[in-house]
């Protein structure tokens, strides 16, 4: 089988983020080529990734514990593989604001969940306006935001469903004032990428204790917080 020449990749690359800028509002550039270009023309032709590992803690611990009605912000929310469940657990009078980085990934979500607002973005407390997404010569700028920024958009509690590959740390240790309006917080943890480890996830653990959310559930390394 002949790879894909650049000229092909780039054909690609095009179709996809136009179809993308289709579907989202949120603005975005590209610097370069898109990393796993093969994975992301699969998705054009109608096949999705695979499930992340997380999904089915993340959706055993959603269906437990988030009550209907509730407000959620969905960072992370990949391919849109569990918004659905999560748009159905709430209902069709809560707010759902599912958050991807990656353009393409987030349109899927647009399909996933409609009743969702997506954005595409990434979780940032440097103080950048936009990060760069990818090994430096394929890489894509997406907006920067914050938990903070997120929530202005909700009138008053919400839940977090939260997948971010390691920098849920970064933002707990950030953002813990705005967990003080947070009554659920499902977070897929990541202590290999931590510094230090459990150690991080500890701190991670107390730092959610002192704004009133005490972890009442693990499966693998998701965990759930509720407030008491």
């Amino acid at each position: 089988m002949f790879g894909m020449t650049r000229r092909f990749q780039r054909r690609i690359r095009r179709a996809g983020l136009d179809w993308a800028q289709d579907r989202l509002s949120g603005p975005f550039t590209l610097g370069g080529m898109f990393d796993g270009l093969e994975a992301r023309a699969a998705t054009l032709g109608g096949r999705r990734p695979a499930r992340s590992p997380s999904d089915a803690s993340k959706a055993t611990l959603v269906d437990f514990h988030l009550r209907p009605g509730t407000d959620v912000i969905e960072l992370g929310a990949g391919c849109g593989t569990l918004s659905p469940a999560l748009r159905a657990r709430i209902g069709p009078a809560a707010r759902h604001l599912a958050v991807e980085a990656d353009p393409l990934r987030a349109a899927l979500v647009c399909d996933a969940a409609p009743e969702a607002e997506v954005i595409a973005a990434a979780v940032d407390h440097s103080g950048a306006a936009s990060l760069g997404i990818g090994p430096a010569r394929e890489c894509y700028d997406v907006p920067a935001i914050t938990l903070a920024a997120l929530l202005a958009r909700l009138p008053d509690r919400f839940a977090l469903v939260c997948d971010i590959g390691g920098a849920e740390a970064a933002m707990v240790a950030a953002e813990a004032p705005v967990f003080e309006r947070c009554d659920v917080a499902v977070l897929a943890c990541h202590p290999a990428r931590y510094p230090d480890g459990e150690a991080d996830l500890d701190a991670l653990v107390a730092a959610l204790a002192t704004t009133g959310l005490h972890a009442a559930a693990r499966v693998g390394d998701v965990l759930a917080f509720v407030r008491r």
